[in-house]
């Protein structure tokens, strides 16, 4: 009797040839791809835990690189989307994302808490740059920027507070308070 192979299996397998050439895959196949819940680790160094379907990221998951990068959040087709979080070297990134890049509303830290450069931007994304209207704030320094932004910097209509109290509002082009304004 011809028995059929089971529909899904549970299985290790390191990749030889083609783009995940010394990949290992460890978690459920089904018709020889990753697909249900598995762990990848990549030859560069990255690990994805989560979801797969027909051998592609897809739903749940989070990735760590060896730098101590991370993405996590559900993946489409192998792409990173909807809401999410990002950490690299310079910062953390929680929000909406497009193909992996802060798109739409998010938060972005970067710096560590209480040292020079140390900021926060609470704000409008597009395609992984600031664009649309923001909050910036340099944590030591104190000063708050609120406004506009374009091509990820402050451009249009804003204003700065400062951490003494003054305060400054006009138009801003490319990052610089010009014209008429008020103080």
């Amino acid at each position: 009797e011809n028995a059929l192979p089971p529909a899904s299996t549970h299985a290790s397998y390191t990749f030889t040839n083609g783009c995940l050439r010394g990949a290992r895959y460890e978690g459920i196949w089904s018709q020889g791809k990753p697909h249900g819940k598995g762990r990848m680790e990549y030859s560069d160094g990255w690990v994805h835990e989560g979801w797969w379907r027909a051998g592609e990221r897809h739903g749940r998951g989070r990735a760590t690189g060896p730098a101590g990068n991370v993405q996590e959040g559900s993946w489409v087709r192998g792409r990173l989307e909807g809401r999410g979080k990002l950490v690299d070297e310079s910062g953390e990134y929680e929000g909406g994302l497009e193909e992996g890049r802060p798109h739409g509303h998010g938060i972005r830290r970067e710096g560590k808490f209480m040292e020079s450069g140390a900021s926060l931007y609470i704000g409008d994304w597009v395609r992984g740059v600031r664009q649309g209207y923001g909050v910036q704030e340099d944590i030591m320094g104190g000063e708050k920027y609120m406004g506009d932004w374009e091509c990820g910097v402050r451009q249009g209509k804003g204003c700065v507070v400062t951490s003494d109290g003054i305060y400054y509002q006009g138009t801003f082009l490319g990052g610089k308070l010009t014209g008429p304004g008020l103080m």
